[in-house]
C-alpha cells in the first residue's frame, strides 16, 4: 500500500509540475517567444542534470532533448526577431535603412554611465567631440 501511495504521490507532483510548465511555456501576451523558449531550456537542462546526478538514464535523454530542442527554437525565434526589426527599418528608411539601424541594439539601461556619456557628447559637439570629452577615473 506504501509503494502505490509514493508513485500517487510521485504522478501527482509531476501532473502538476506540467500543469505549470505548460503554463509557463504559453507565457504572457507581453512576452517575446525566445524568452519563453529560453526558460524553457533551462528547465530542460535542470531536468537533464537531475537524470544525470540520479542516475535515471531516460530522465536525463528526456531533459537532453527537451533542452535541445528549445535552444533550437529558442534561436530560431531570435533570428526572426532580428529579421523583423531589419523589416521594420527597411519599411521606414528605404534604401538608407542601414544607415540608421544598428545589430543587436542594447537598451538604455544596459549601457555603462560613460557610454551614455560619450553619447551625449557626441550628440551635442557632432565630430568635434572627442577635443570636449573628458573621461571620468
Amino acid at each position: 500500500m506504501k509503494r502505490h501511495t509514493n508513485r500517487l504521490i510521485a504522478v501527482g507532483t509531476l501532473s502538476v509540475m506540467s500543469i505549470g510548465g505548460m503554463g509557463l511555456m504559453s507565457g504572457t501576451a507581453q512576452a517575446k517567444k525566445s524568452t519563453i523558449y529560453k526558460y524553457g531550456t533551462i528547465a530542460g537542462a535542470a531536468v537533464t542534470a537531475y537524470g544525470l546526478v540520479k542516475g535515471k538514464g531516460k530522465v536525463a535523454t528526456v531533459g537532453a532533448l527537451a533542452t535541445a530542442g528549445s535552444y533550437y527554437m529558442y534561436k530560431h525565434s531570435k533570428r526572426n526577431e532580428e529579421e523583423r526589426r531589419q523589416d521594420w527599418y527597411r519599411h521606414r528608411y528605404g534604401n538608407d535603412w542601414r544607415r540608421h539601424y544598428t545589430p543587436h541594439a542594447k537598451r538604455q539601461s544596459q549601457r555603462s554611465e560613460e557610454q551614455r556619456r560619450q553619447d551625449w557628447y557626441r550628440n551635442r559637439y557632432g565630430n568635434d567631440w572627442k577635443r570636449h570629452y573628458t573621461p571620468r577615473h
